[in-house]
């Protein structure tokens, strides 16, 4: 994880004043200094403009220290990141949450959204950073640029073996609070929805993603009872868009393979 610079904007800019104005101060007077400093910041600062920066206000003074005072703190944008990532022989295996890093989910223009859809990976994840705005931090799974095969769980023929789960979720809950053919809805940040749509049976199939049961093993449950009649081809022409809409917002994973 490393900070997002565009969503932490104003954050810097008062790092940098204090590094002017406090000069050989002490980390005491300094820290009382730029107290004083946001008293009298203007409303137009980008500071105080920003919903996404709360430590000021809610951390206290350990809080304020490490948003504004903290000497080794280095933001990112998308494509410093990646040359990070790159000059650390590694590679990205994805962005966390993926629907922050999709611009479908910022572009309602269907021109735009199709010109997004034709760009190569990384320049996506660089756009979506910069439609949302609201990005204060990066996360990324990584692994090392030579490892030849592709990590990502992906339901391909050993798809019965694999674990499905909800993080951070109670399955019950969520079963109850979603209907078959709906929507679900949540948000990337605050003043930007994220809309999925749910296969049908999606309120059943969720109620028995326990966290234990393979795939396989739901599939055998759900076919005895609301998908009678249903076959695996079937099945899992229901779970791959319920995994989708679920893992785009990172709270369905796969937690490995039963052997």
């Amino acid at each position: 994880m490393v900070y997002g610079a565009l969503g932490r904007r104003g954050v810097y800019d008062i790092q940098d004043a204090m590094k002017q104005l406090g000069a050989g101060l002490g980390d005491g007077a300094r820290l009382e200094m730029v107290k004083r400093l946001l008293d009298g910041l203007p409303q137009s600062h980008w500071l105080r403009r920003n919903p996404f920066i709360g430590d000021h206000f809610q951390g206290g003074d350990a809080g304020l220290y490490d948003l504004l005072l903290h000497s080794r703190d280095r933001a990112y944008t998308v494509p410093t990141l990646l040359d990070f990532i790159a000059a650390g022989g590694g590679r990205p295996v994805a962005l966390i949450s993926p629907a922050q890093y999709d611009p479908q989910h910022y572009l309602k223009d269907s021109d735009l959204a199709e010109r997004a859809a034709a760009l190569p990976e990384p320049e996506r994840w660089a756009l979506a950073e910069r439609l949302s705005g609201a990005l204060t931090k990066h996360i990324a799974y990584i692994v090392a640029g030579t490892r030849p095969d592709d990590p990502v769980a992906r339901l391909d023929a050993d798809w019965r073996s694999m674990v499905p789960v909800l993080r951070d979720m109670d399955p019950r809950a969520i079963s109850a609070g979603i209907r078959g053919g709906g929507i679900l809805k949540a948000d990337l940040a605050p003043g930007q929805p994220y809309r999925a749509a749910l296969p049908d049976f999606a309120p059943e199939i969720v109620a028995r993603i326990t966290g234990k049961a393979s795939l396989g093993e739901i599939f055998e449950d759900f076919s005895a009872g609301p998908g009678s009649g249903l076959g695996a081809e079937a099945f899992l022409e229901l779970f791959v868009p319920l995994s989708r809409a679920f893992g785009d917002i990172n709270r369905l994973l796969f937690h490995g393979f039963l052997r």
